[in-house]
C-alpha cells in the first residue's frame, strides 16, 4: 500500500479547523487568514512528499537520494571499479552486496554475477591425472586445483532505466570491471582466478578454449 500523498487544499482544512473561533478568524474563501494558511501549506506538502520517498530510499534497489548512505555502509564505491559507473551500475552492485549470502558455491558466483547484471558460467580447473582426465584436457600439476575460471561476455551491456538512471548516464554502457572486482573481492584467498571473455557482435572476440593463454596473460594467470 503506497504512503498517502496529502493535497494542499488537505493541510488547509486541516489547518483551519485549529485556527481559534470567531469573528477575528475568517475561514471563508479569499479571506486574509486562508491567504495566510495557503502560504504555508506548501513546506507541509513537500515534507510529506519526502517523508513518502523515504519508503523507496530504504530498499538497496529502489534508492537514488540515499545511494551515497548505502555504498558507504557496504564499502562502496570499490576503488577498482570504474570511476565513471552510471546510477544503474551502481546500485546493482549496492544489491549485490547486500543480498549476499556469503556462500562459496558455484551457483552463489553465478547468482551474485547475475544481480550485478552479468550471465557467467564457471568452470573448475584440476591436474592431468591417469585414468580420469581425457584426450584433449591440458597437462598440469596439482598446484591447477586452485584455479578456476569465469566465462562471461566482452564488454557486458547495461542499460538505461527509466527511474534508476540519472541525467548524463549513457544509454548504454559495456563494462566489465564491476565483474572482476567484485568477484576478486569474493574469490577464496588461496585461489586464483582467471576471466575468460567471449565476444559480443560488433567487439573483438577471443574464443575460450584455443585463446586461453592469452586470456591468462592477459589477466596475470601464474
Amino acid at each position: 500500500m503506497p504512503a498517502p500523498i496529502f493535497t494542499e487544499d488537505d493541510y488547509l482544512r486541516a489547518l483551519a479547523t485549529l485556527m481559534p473561533r470567531g469573528r477575528a478568524w475568517a475561514t471563508f474563501d479569499g479571506s486574509v487568514q486562508q491567504a495566510l494558511l495557503r502560504g504555508l501549506v506548501g513546506v507541509y506538502v513537500q515534507s510529506n512528499i519526502r517523508a513518502s520517498d523515504l519508503i523507496s530510499e530504504i530498499f538497496p534497489p529502489t534508492t537514488f537520494q540515499l545511494l551515497g548512505e548505502w555504498e558507504s555502509t557496504l564499502g562502496l564505491p570499490d576503488p577498482c571499479a570504474d570511476a565513471d559507473q552510471t546510477i544503474a551500475q551502481r546500485v546493482g552492485q549496492v544489491v549485490a552486496r547486500f543480498s549476499s549470502s556469503g556462500s562459496q558455491s558455484v551457483q552463489s558466483y553465478v547468482d551474485y554475477a547475475a544481480s550485478l547484471g552479468f550471465a557467467i558460467t564457471i568452470v573448475e580447473d584440476a591436474p592431468f591425472r591417469m585414468g580420469e582426465s581425457v584426450m584433449g584436457d591440458h597437462l598440469g600439476a596439482d598446484d591447477w586445483m586452485l584455479v578456476w575460471y569465469i566465462d562471461a561476455p566482452l564488454g557486458n551491456a547495461t542499460y538505461f532505466l527509466m527511474g534508476i538512471g540519472a541525467m548524463g548516464d549513457p544509454l548504454a554502457s559495456f563494462d566489465n570491471s564491476v565483474l572482476e572486482c567484485e568477484m576478486e573481492h569474493l574469490k577464496p584467498a588461496h585461489t586464483h582466478l582467471i576471466f575468460r571473455y567471449v565476444g559480443v557482435p560488433g567487439m573483438l572476440q577471443f574464443d575460450a578454449e584455443s585463446n586461453s593463454g592469452l586470456v591468462a596473460f592477459l589477466v596475470g594467470a601464474p
